[in-house]
């Protein structure tokens, strides 16, 4: 019985992600090249990154996300980094922003950024494009994940990047931006502002009649 209490206790711990995280965050742990549909008309560089972070309040992980940089040279002190949070999309691998791309509600503002002269440091979420399921407004490892891929984007280009960033979000994501502007999981910076949402509040007869782009239905993956 007491090996059968064991195991169960194991199994328990390895689905609740019971414990104290330890992994340190924001380590590049793989790289690869976003399939042009997926990426910003505005970069002028994109990458998908998988890196490790918070997979629950408790828990250490690993999360995917993109990383787009502007067009051009970078000002002296290097570009300013936008980390954004996406909202709802689902929480198939498939339905990652890095796999499927952004959909149009949220593409609009990336590329504005971009063209502005803002890096963005955009996650997937640890459970979505990653082992297991999305801890679903678990407001730490959301906040980790949002903070850890700007770590990642140091990792790969700090020698054009500043040291300025934001995190910003829209739903789900406007959740992750106040958790990592105000309540950080320990052992991760805090960010300077979070701005909730970029997004102005448009009545709901307007936004459900704009018409969809079908490539972003059912999350299916971009065709490259």
């Amino acid at each position: 019985m007491r090996v059968v209490g064991a195991a169960v206790a194991a199994v328990l711990l390895l689905l609740t992600g019971a414990g104290e995280a330890s992994a340190q965050p924001g380590i590049l742990l793989s790289q690869e090249e976003l399939p042009p549909a997926a990426a910003p008309t505005q970069a002028g560089d994109s990458v998908r990154v998988r890196y490790s972070t918070l997979r629950t309040a408790t828990a250490a992980g690993e999360s995917t996300g993109s990383i787009f940089l502007p067009r051009g040279d970078p000002p002296d002190g290097g570009w300013p980094v936008v980390s954004y949070a996406h909202g709802t999309v689902g929480i198939a691998d498939q339905c990652a922003p890095s796999v499927a791309g952004f959909n149009y509600v949220e593409l609009p503002a990336i590329e504005q950024w971009l063209a502005a002269g803002y890096a963005v440091a955009a996650t997937d979420y640890a459970g979505i494009g990653t082992a297991g399921v999305n801890a679903y407004l678990d407001g730490p490892a959301a906040a980790a994940n949002a903070i850890d891929i700007v770590l990642t984007a140091h990792d790969i280009y700090g020698d054009v990047l500043s040291d300025r960033w934001i995190v910003t979000g829209l739903s789900q994501g406007g959740h992750a931006t106040y958790f990592a502007a105000a309540r950080p999981p320990p052992g991760h910076p805090r960010s300077t502002i979070g701005v909730p949402s970029p997004w102005r509040r448009r009545r709901t007869s307007n936004s459900s009649s704009r018409p969809r782009d079908p490539r972003f239905r059912h999350c299916r993956r971009p065709e490259s």
